[in-house]
């Protein structure tokens, strides 16, 4: 089901969590540990605004979403995140075990009022990010944006974005779109990643 043919009963927010779920709010410790990263911040001489309170610079607003995942990173429950995944890895050449716990997806995704905030999408559109590990232990963080608004203007920390072509697991001749779907968002992470190694960039403030 895709944005065009049911739009209104579709929105924007439902589309993004039946693609990569979303952060895991109800942990008791989860804005607990926000405040302690805001603090961390702080100290490294990060200025915070006024009138943000739950604002975190990239890199922590990356950290606390890791922290508080639904499920596995490296085994995504979501149909499109576990294609995506998988398909980031062909292109990378990864294909043992060991070589593939160095590919993980982490939702970023955030509800509706303060009680589901998550830093990492309200502040730096990352709806879902993918970290790929080289051999040299070096992390590197590909952000992706979900929105069916091709006016939407591009967040800075924003790599991929990825737009209304997903499908619908019940759509017709779902298995081959949605590869597809995911070859053609794996070479855009491709191409993002080679551009953040030549330039030596790990994770953004």
């Amino acid at each position: 089901m895709e944005f065009e043919r049911i739009d209104k009963k579709y929105p924007g927010r439902v589309y993004e969590f039946d693609l990569v779920g979303e952060v895991n709010f109800e942990d008791p410790k989860y804005f607990a540990r926000l405040a302690e990263l805001r603090k961390g911040a702080e100290k490294r001489g990060f200025k915070f605004e006024d009138g943000r309170p739950y604002y975190l610079p990239f890199g922590e607003a990356v950290q606390l979403a890791k922290e508080f995942q639904r499920h596995d990173p490296t085994n995504p429950k979501r149909p499109f995140a576990r294609e995506l995944r998988i398909a980031c890895a062909e292109k990378l050449g990864l294909q043992s075990d060991e070589e593939m716990e160095r590919i993980k997806i982490y939702t970023g995704v955030g509800g509706e009022g303060e009680s589901k905030i998550s830093p990492a999408d309200l502040y730096h559109g990352a709806d879902f990010f993918i970290s790929f590990t080289d051999k040299n232990g070096k992390e590197y963080i590909i952000v992706f944006d979900i929105t069916k608004k091709e006016e939407k203007a591009k967040k800075p920390s924003v790599d991929v974005t990825v737009g209304d072509d997903v499908p619908d697991s019940s759509d017709e001749n779902f298995d081959k779109r949605i590869v597809e779907v995911t070859d053609n968002y794996a070479n855009q992470f491709f191409e993002a990643l080679q551009t953040k190694a030549e330039k030596g960039k790990q994770l953004q403030e």
